[in-house]
């Protein structure tokens, strides 16, 4: 695992952060949106040593706001207008996620350059 998989998470009032899909991650996305009936589910792993990795719920709708979002802010913020009855600490939460998915070597947590 190379350096920048080993940072820790983030927390919640650090600098804006880039988050980024790690190299050699492959992933499923089984959306029941586009695919009524099936699990919401994505899996994921770094390939080829793996192992893979299975979120569902919440976790699912995390790693899809990676997809779509460079700014982990921006993430931050598609998942608190998707969950309803949030807890107070859904940010710490999304951050922490974001951390364990960085250890485990699936994305790059990167903080945003300070403004020249």
């Amino acid at each position: 695992m190379t350096a920048e998989h080993q940072a820790g998470p983030l927390a919640p009032d650090s600098p804006p952060a880039t988050v980024r899909i790690a190299p050699a991650v492959a992933w499923v996305d089984i959306d029941p949106a586009r695919d009524p009936g099936a699990p919401d589910t994505v899996v994921l792993a770094r390939v080829p040593q793996g192992p893979p990795m299975v979120l569902s719920g919440s976790a699912a709708q995390i790693w899809r706001a990676v997809l779509t979002h460079e700014l982990v802010r921006d993430v931050l913020a598609e998942v608190r207008d998707a969950v309803t009855d949030s807890p107070d600490d859904l940010d710490g939460l999304v951050l922490a996620f974001l951390g364990e998915l960085q250890t485990a070597g699936l994305v790059v947590l990167t903080p945003c350059p300070s403004p020249a």
